[in-house]
């Protein structure tokens, strides 16, 4: 399978995926208010879905590797400043947003709500997932056995390409 682009990466990434998402949501939000054109919820729609898009190539293709590895777990072999950073800088931009005065302005009171009703869902969902497979840190040893009865014969190249995983995408 081709890996995704930079792009895709960078905007596929679950953090940076959820915040594009979360100010599409806010301008949406602005614009039902009427405090936003037409044109700024459409382009907001637009980033959404590219955002979507870009999350489900990015999925797809860690579900693929870990399925070329073998079942191994090994994930997809990203550098982990392309997962921290981007949206490390994304959320402190939209936080230094949510804070600025609002001058008593609907639309920025229901976009900066928003905003931190979305990082409250976010904190109970790393809780949740903290808790549930314990610290990231902590490796677990997984032992794999194989016995096998009789010795078996390595299979032809034409078997052997046939057994690969094949993704029709």
């Amino acid at each position: 399978m081709k890996p995704p682009t930079s792009f895709q990466w960078l905007v596929g990434n679950s953090v940076v995926s959820l915040v594009l998402m979360l100010g599409a949501l806010a301008v949406i939000g602005m614009w039902l208010m009427g405090t936003a054109t037409g044109w700024a919820a459409f382009a907001a729609a637009i980033v959404a879905s590219v955002a979507a898009k870009a999350s489900e190539k990015v999925r797809a293709h860690a579900a693929w590797e870990r399925e070329w590895n073998g079942g191994g777990g090994g994930g997809i072999s990203l550098p982990r400043h392309w997962r921290l950073v981007p949206g490390l800088a994304a959320w402190a931009w939209l936080a230094w947003l949510s804070l600025q005065p609002s001058d008593g302005d609907p639309t920025l009171e229901l976009a900066s709500g928003l905003f931190w009703i979305g990082n409250a869902v976010l904190a109970v969902f790393v809780v949740v997932r903290f808790f549930r497979r314990g610290s990231p840190r902590r490796g677990k040893a997984i032992v794999v056995q194989s016995c096998l009865a009789v010795p078996m014969r390595s299979p032809s190249v034409r078997e052997a390409y046939q057994a690969l995983p094949r993704f029709d995408g």
